[in-house]
């Protein structure tokens, strides 16, 4: 039978063992609780992730405008430095931001709403593109690309959009028909209407799929009233009611 030393000591070791437990499960919990840039920002990834998947965009992007408009080994040279300083800023933004917000305290509701108002913006620019109009990249490429080459990239993108929002479209109407559904080439009209309605290209996670809501908005009334019976018009309008705002972004 043990003696009560034994006992004591027994105890004592199981206590030291739990407490140590618990300092390294509350270590490891504080850091995941203090990074929030990973999980507003990178979605769960890490930062390597994150800077392997935007060179990767930058690759693309280089490449397609070689297959476009043929880029000489100088402005190919130029722009993949100027898509590194677009990346080298995010990531001095990031730096940035996780000194600002190491220290804020998770569970706290309005420490959590100051947080996400600092981070937000740099969430919504990863997520939109990093090598945008506003851009070191897009500045160099205007001035190092010729007219016929701009041009070229130009039309390119209008048609990668154009493919991009009729996929988008067509996704969004056979969802429609489950509520109005559609006879003889009601559906097929209605497509060549959608289509030829311009739309801000928002690339925001999330709204892609209310691109053929956008343009259900900008279809003139009187085109509608021509293509569907009273019945149908009373369920279109009432979801371009219900999406009113989200459109908004797309204007």
């Amino acid at each position: 039978m043990p003696s009560l030393f034994s006992r004591n000591l027994l105890l004592i070791l199981l206590t030291v063992a739990s407490a140590s437990v618990q300092a390294a499960t509350c270590k490891t919990v504080c850091a995941q609780q203090q990074d929030w840039i990973q999980s507003w920002v990178f979605n769960g990834r890490t930062e390597t992730v994150v800077r392997e998947s935007l060179q990767n965009q930058a690759d693309q992007k280089l490449k397609q405008m070689e297959e476009a408009c043929g880029l000489t080994a100088e402005q190919n040279s130029k722009l993949k430095l100027a898509a590194t300083g677009d990346v080298n800023r995010f990531f001095h933004e990031v730096a940035q931001l996780r000194k600002a917000t190491k220290d804020l305290n998770q569970q706290d509701q309005n420490t959590v709403q100051e947080a996400w108002t600092l981070i937000s913006p740099l969430s919504t620019r990863l997520q939109a593109g990093l090598f945008d109009e506003k851009s070191l990249f897009a500045k160099v490429m205007s001035s190092t690309l010729d007219e016929a080459q701009a041009n070229e990239y130009k039309k390119m993108l209008r048609e990668q959009i154009e493919r991009r929002h009729h996929a988008l479209v067509l996704a969004m109407v056979s969802t429609l028909e489950k509520h109005v559904p559609m006879v003889g080439d009601q559906r097929e009209k209605l497509i060549e209407l959608l289509d030829a309605q311009p739309v801000k290209d928002v690339k925001q996670q999330g709204l892609e799929a209310f691109v053929g809501y956008a343009k259900l908005d900008r279809v003139p009334v009187k085109e509608l009233e021509k293509l569907f019976d009273k019945d149908q018009l009373t369920v279109l309008n009432s979801l371009r009611e219900r999406y009113a705002q989200i459109v908004q972004m797309f204007r």
